[in-house]
């Protein structure tokens, strides 16, 4: 029996842990008192989160050794898993989207945009699945669906059209069981179509 490879972004611990430090609790110590659990608990849960990339050791004050969220890893794989919440049929898919929206990892203002929304959606238990409910969240958006604007930071004009650009992707991607359902409708609706098939 092949073994389930442990996901830190999926983990309820692993993740209040990681919201901590987006909130400047930067020490194992700080974490501990501030969720009620023991030191040796948030180290595991930092010592995981290292693994995967997205945490690393900041300076050391003494005897206190800090930690940091190295958003260089951890916005690429916060991309990768909105992005691909809606499993896409294969014949729907847009190979060209993810790279459009790679440069938005380097973006400030996508990196402050994040950092914000992932402080306000604490309540959604895991970093998992707060990048699921991303897309959902991108539809409702008025910001998004207004006018486009013209600002004179060219940093924050990428970021502003390339989540336009997103937002847009959504609207037109299909999860497979929207595709099957339409599929099996056109098939009783035209069983001639269905006989064609093999």
């Amino acid at each position: 029996m092949q073994r389930v490879k442990f996901d830190p972004l999926r983990n309820s611990g692993t993740s209040r842990v990681f919201y901590k430090l987006l909130t400047d609790f930067r020490t194992p110590k700080h974490i501990s008192s501030a969720l009620g659990i023991k030191p040796s608990s948030v180290i595991e849960h930092l010592r995981r989160l290292q693994r995967v990339g997205i945490v690393r050791f900041g300076e050391k004050r003494g005897k206190f050794q800090y930690y940091e969220i190295d958003f260089e890893f951890f916005l690429p794989i916060f991309i990768e898993r909105a992005f691909q919440e809606k499993k896409t049929h294969p014949s729907r898919l847009y190979p060209d989207e993810t790279k459009e929206l790679k440069p938005l990892k380097d973006n400030k203002y996508f990196k402050d945009f994040i950092v914000k929304y992932l402080k306000s959606v604490r309540s959604i238990e895991t970093i998992d699945s707060a990048a699921k409910a991303f897309e959902n969240g991108l539809l409702l958006s008025r910001t998004l669906k207004r006018k486009r604007k013209e600002y004179s930071d060219a940093e924050k004009q990428q970021f502003f059209d390339k989540m336009i650009f997103w937002r847009r992707i959504v609207e037109q991607k299909k999860t497979y069981a929207e595709v099957f359902l339409q599929d099996a409708l056109t098939r009783t609706l035209n069983p001639k179509k269905d006989r064609e098939e093999p």
